[in-house]
């Protein structure tokens, strides 16, 4: 949503409007560590966004060109992950696509309720039943 200039140019004071007034206006929070609806998909939380814009098809546009983003974010971070591993760098990461940092990483360790319950490297990690059924979807 593209707001008017003369948006920016009026400043307007919000802090005793009521919050549906001020998200009307363009504004909101975004959270940050997980503080979002847990119980609903990532669509679900990103649509909760739009709810009182009515344009369909521009909420269309909008989550396909943010899930365009984000892959295209995700690749990057990996990249960079292993042009900084190339150098010479042991790069801990904690990541919840296991596909994605198997693929980049020598180990994997799988923690559960905060315990290491599975160490090995990541190619057998790869291999492993209960890991491909649990973690990897296949």
């Amino acid at each position: 949503m593209t707001l008017p200039r003369q948006f920016w140019d009026t400043p307007e004071r919000i802090d005793a409007l009521p919050t549906g007034h001020i998200v009307a206006r363009g504004i909101s929070i975004v959270p940050e560590n997980r503080r979002i609806f847990p119980e609903m998909t990532v669509l679900e939380n990103l649509e909760m966004g739009a709810y009182l814009r009515r344009d369909r098809e521009g909420i269309e546009e909008d989550l396909e060109r943010i899930f365009g983003l984000f892959p295209v974010l995700v690749e990057r971070i990996f990249e960079l992950i292993q042009e900084i591993h190339r150098q010479g760098t042991t790069v801990f990461v904690v990541e919840q696509n296991a596909n994605m940092a198997l693929s980049i990483a020598d180990r994997g360790y799988v923690l559960q309720t905060g315990r290491i319950v599975l160490a090995d490297t990541a190619p057998n990690l790869l291999q492993n039943e209960m890991i491909r059924k649990a973690y990897l979807g296949t």
